[in-house]
């Protein structure tokens, strides 16, 4: 007994002891708070403190963290969350495989193969077109960050798909998943509220909302970020209640809500949104079975009763909004319309100087390395007026086109594992939209409507594979894990241990 308290209280000084070495040496740290050396160092305590959390829920965060606009400010590159999850839940959930027979990751062939092909393509681009650089790490090529996200993307499916989600907890994880894009609305509401609040700047990345903001002209002031937390919150209420549920009268707020967010995501100035919004309208409305319900009328009616309050009243609109109505033939201010005319004639003007090149990249893409010193005469050139604005974009790779970001930078092979990828999915989407489990109903049929727009928005209004492909592999590895695979007619099972309906 006296050894048994001996090694008990020797244990908790020995633990004692640890803490207050670590104390101290976190408070002579803190003195440099943002040193390199302090962030991770702190980092690492915060890390080893959360192992056990990140050990038992690292899928669900990596779900919830997919689309959140959270920077980790005090890595090299300030790689978002989404990243780091990525390679923090794969980590795990491979050596879960390894230790524990009974875990496997859910196999699906169909999207395997390509995610590898693709992968393949990409290393062997990269191999011959001068390496991953990164300049944050001091390379001296640039452009690498483009290849990391694609390979994260992929290796994030394998993430995803680590493990089935419980259908009693399907609604809470897709919630999650959609909904944290609305952290995108926190650069802009600092940038808003002035310097005192810039350090949120740190966390929340700046490059997709800040940067649209600002466009040279004090007149026009574009909030993308409300529309990226408009967009997420449109894509939560079609995929929760579906657009039976959204349009049910004895719930009248939820079509409120829903009118109010779709006119709040003009505020951003982006005419695509719009686009895609009315695009998932349809899609929805068509695997809902509604083209023959009393909905056509009350639809028909309504959009009728809203152009005739837009057209009188659409130059009185802010700005950005009205620049979001630009493409639609309605008076607007001629400033919105110019602005938007200049940005499609910029697109234009460089499409059409890209797609002479594109037969030089059809065996061996050009892959995404850039020599520094060509990026900053290319500037300069800007600067002074020598060159087009387009030359900055052509360089790093910004072809704002998703059939040109795919052929330019990995040619013909590139193209070719993408589409099979696309096709793929479909397949997939599709089985588990009409075969999936009834409680998954509403989920199903918005990830089919969401995959379809977005396959169709790439490959023809706009698109950038480098981002756009997490989105692919993130919508697929969602259903997959939701559903626990890949559902199918239901046939008698043959195997007892097998569940029905998964083939």
């Amino acid at each position: 007994m006296p050894i048994m308290f001996h090694s008990l209280v020797g244990g908790r000084l020995l633990i004692l002891g640890i803490c207050s070495a670590l104390a101290v040496l976190l408070g002579y740290l803190i003195a440099t708070p943002l040193a390199f050396q302090t962030l991770a160092i702190v980092g690492v305590v915060c890390g080893i403190i959360c192992l056990p959390l990140l050990i038992r829920w690292h899928h669900f965060f990596l779900i919830l963290s997919w689309n959140a606009a959270f920077s980790l400010f005090f890595l090299p590159g300030q790689p978002r969350l989404s990243m780091v999850m990525t390679l923090i839940s794969f980590g795990f959930a491979l050596l879960d495989y390894c230790v524990n027979k009974k875990k496997h990751f859910i196999s699906v062939p169909a999207i395997t193969w390509p995610l590898i092909f693709l992968a393949v393509v990409i290393l062997a681009t990269a191999k011959l077109t001068g390496g991953i650089g990164i300049r944050s790490l001091g390379s001296g090529v640039y452009g690498g960050r483009k290849y990391y996200l694609l390979l994260i993307a992929i290796l994030g499916y394998f993430a995803l798909t680590s493990q089935a989600i419980p259908v009693e907890r399907a609604l809470k994880t897709a919630s999650a998943y959609f909904l944290s894009a609305t952290t995108g609305v926190v650069s802009n509401i600092a940038y808003l509220l002035g310097p005192g609040f810039y350090f949120l700047f740190y966390v929340f990345p700046t490059e997709s909302t800040v940067s649209a903001m600002l466009t040279g002209q004090d007149y026009l002031i574009r909030f993308s970020g409300v529309s990226w937390a408009s967009i997420a919150v449109f894509y939560y209420m079609l995929m929760r209640y579906g657009i039976k549920g959204i349009m049910d009268f004895t719930a009248p707020g939820r079509l409120v809500v829903f009118l109010t967010i779709m006119a709040a995501s003009t505020l951003g100035g982006f005419r695509s949104i719009l686009i895609v919004m009315a695009l998932i309208l349809f899609a929805q409305f068509y695997f809902e079975g509604l083209f023959r319900s009393g909905f056509v009328p009350v639809i028909l009616l309504a959009g009728a009763l809203l152009g005739a309050l837009l057209v009188p009243f659409a130059d009185k609109l802010p700005l950005p909004v009205q620049r979001s109505l630009s493409f639609l033939p309605i008076e607007v201010d001629p400033i919105a319309r110019y602005d938007g005319q200049a940005s499609l004639d910029w697109r234009f003007d460089m499409w059409r100087i890209l797609l002479k090149e594109v037969p030089k990249y059809l065996l061996v893409g050009k892959g995404y390395a850039i020599n520094p010193t060509d990026l900053y005469l290319a500037d300069e050139g800007v600067r002074r007026g020598f060159y087009n604005t387009t030359e900055h974009s052509m360089i790093s790779s910004d072809y704002h086109n998703g059939p040109l970001t795919v052929l330019i930078p990995f040619g013909i092979a590139g193209a070719g594992g993408f589409l099979w990828l696309c096709l793929a999915g479909l397949h997939i989407i599709s089985r588990n939209y009409r075969y999936g489990d009834p409680a998954l109903r509403n989920i199903n049929t918005f990830l089919m409507s969401l995959y379809c727009v977005r396959i169709l928005v790439f490959l023809s209004f706009y698109g950038d594979l480098s981002t756009d492909l997490a989105t692919f592999t993130g919508t697929l590895g969602l259903s997959i894990s939701l559903n626990g695979g890949v559902r199918g007619r239901e046939q008698p099972n043959t195997n007892p241990n097998a569940p029905d309906h998964v083939v």
